[in-house]
């Protein structure tokens, strides 16, 4: 039979009282393991956020960009290793070195492009790379393995280049054509989309597409003999000698041929080998633009 148990009020109160206790303390038990738990939380949080920091500052330093900006639009171009790439928009485009030099010596020597000194990484570079799923918290190494395996995007942005030149009219976009024709790498592989694009301007620009890559590889050939003071004209800033030769060409294309011949001039002056250094070259043709 079960033992009753009588309580008076005095040892009832008291047993209430512990029991509210015990409840307090074990609610507060609860509370402070929540309240821990949430602090580690938020520690790893930092602490994971503090190493994507530090390695987009590695990554930063690994590179070197250079804006480049045409008319309206503006390249980043990146160095990073032996990854050439270029930032357009919000893409990323991995470009093969000599024919990425080469377009470059030339929409730079038209005196059209705006080039700025060379600097590590911007913020804005990182978080593009991150954004097309390059994970920079793996580090700089690990990010120029990523870029150098990029798919080659080469002819595509040559030709998204080549074409934004026309925003400043056919006859600058006809020079480009035509200039672009007589490069090794760029003229093969390019050739028929650059005469496709040709026969768009024909009738406005009055010269035969065959006749342009003519005089184009004539020029190229014998760039710096037509002209001898090229290099101090562009240094004083006074008018670019091309327009005697056009004067002297008599021709109604004479401001064709006398591009062609500055141009030309201008694109074997470069002496680097490497997408920096030929940008480093190329801002003395910061507007100086070749007037025909």
């Amino acid at each position: 039979m079960a033992r009753k148990v009588v309580l008076t009020e005095t040892q009832l109160k008291k047993l209430i009282d512990k029991v509210i206790a015990e409840q307090a303390t074990g609610e507060f038990n609860v509370g402070q393991s929540f309240t821990k738990g949430r602090q580690s939380t938020v520690s790893s949080g930092k602490q994971a956020q503090q190493a994507v920091v530090a390695a987009a500052g590695e990554v930063a330093k690994a590179g070197k960009q250079v804006l480049i900006k045409i008319g309206n639009i503006t390249i980043k171009a990146i160095t990073y290793g032996a990854a050439v790439v270029w930032l357009i928009g919000k893409g990323v485009y991995k470009l093969t070195a000599a024919i990425a030099n080469s377009i470059l010596k030339l929409i730079t020597a038209t005196g059209k492009a705006v080039v700025s000194a060379a600097t590590a990484l911007d913020m804005a570079a990182v978080n593009t790379l991150r954004t097309v799923g390059i994970a920079i918290e793996k580090g700089a190494k690990w990010v120029g393995q990523q870029l150098t395996s990029l798919k080659d995007s080469t002819i595509a942005v040559v030709k998204w280049v080549i074409g934004a030149m026309k925003q400043f009219g056919a006859k600058v976009w006809a020079k480009v054509l035509a200039g672009a024709a007589a490069i090794a790498g760029v003229g093969q592989q390019l050739g028929q989309w650059l005469g496709s694009q040709w026969s768009t301007i024909q009738k406005e620009v009055g010269v035969a597409w065959d006749q342009a890559k003519s005089w184009a590889s004539g020029a190229l050939k014998s760039a710096g003999q037509a002209i001898s003071n090229t290099a101090s004209n562009i240094k004083s800033g006074v008018a670019n000698a091309a327009n005697a030769v056009a004067g002297a060409a008599g021709k109604a294309a004479g401001w064709l041929q006398g591009f062609l011949s500055e141009l030309f001039n201008r694109f074997v002056s470069f002496k680097g080998e490497d997408m920096m250094s030929i940008l480093s070259e190329a801002r003395q043709y910061n507007g100086k633009a070749i007037v025909l």
